[in-house]
């Protein structure tokens, strides 16, 4: 079985807190990484619905992952 072509999946109902993130295994690399330049992770919906991690690095920015629609 093949996995899925999302990058990850935001699963919620409309209103409730906290939320659930699923992320597939072939972006793993790509998180850890990001993760250990980084003590937090920020999440924003943009207006056309799509949703952004966002991983703020000191001195170097942001590293941006984006949901696809």
């Amino acid at each position: 079985m093949g996995l899925k072509a999302e990058r990850y999946q935001i699963l919620r109902e409309r209103g409730q807190y906290p939320f659930l993130l699923e992320f597939g295994l072939h972006q793993k690399s790509a998180f850890l990484n990001a993760a250990s330049l980084s003590d937090r992770v920020r999440l924003h919906q943009l207006l056309d619905l799509r949703t952004v991690l966002e991983v703020p690095v000191n001195g170097l920015g942001s590293i941006l992952f984006c949901s696809r629609l």
